[in-house]
């Protein structure tokens, strides 16, 4: 791991960092770049299952299909007239309804996860971040 990250086999913990890759960090950090909150949110929306009306009159494009190796998009939105009474979580906007099904468990935790993404986005951001190390032992 060391070697793949280029980073020094003298140090014991390693610092990451935001940014792109530096050599001047002397292999003691781990640069990060992540999406944004909002590129998330966009690759989420476009895969959510759209009704063909809403297509044909212009409210919408259709839905991105999968690409690569995926084998299901990361949250499961279902659309149509009326959600199960048992839905996870469902709105209504405009004549149709959205929902996420209760047993589709892969969908509900993802969508926790948004919105916990969501409330680190929102939080004050005028306290220092934590440093976190990784111990490579």
């Amino acid at each position: 791991m060391r070697k793949l990250l280029h980073l020094s086999a003298k140090t014991r913990s390693y610092e990451i960092v935001y940014g792109p890759s530096s050599s001047s960090q002397n292999g003691e950090r781990i640069p990060m770049v992540t999406r944004s909150v909002l590129g998330i949110l966009s690759d989420l929306g476009a895969q959510v299952q759209v009704p063909r009306e809403r297509i044909s009159d212009g409210s919408t494009k259709p839905t991105v299909g999968l690409i690569g190796g995926e084998t299901r998009p990361t949250i499961i939105v279902h659309s149509g007239q009326a959600a199960p009474a048992d839905a996870y979580v469902s709105i209504a906007y405009g004549p149709s309804v959205y929902w996420v099904e209760r047993n589709d468990f892969d969908s509900k935790y993802a969508f926790t996860v948004v919105q916990n993404l969501m409330a680190l986005a929102e939080a004050d951001t005028s306290s220092k971040a934590p440093v976190v190390t990784i111990p490579a032992n």
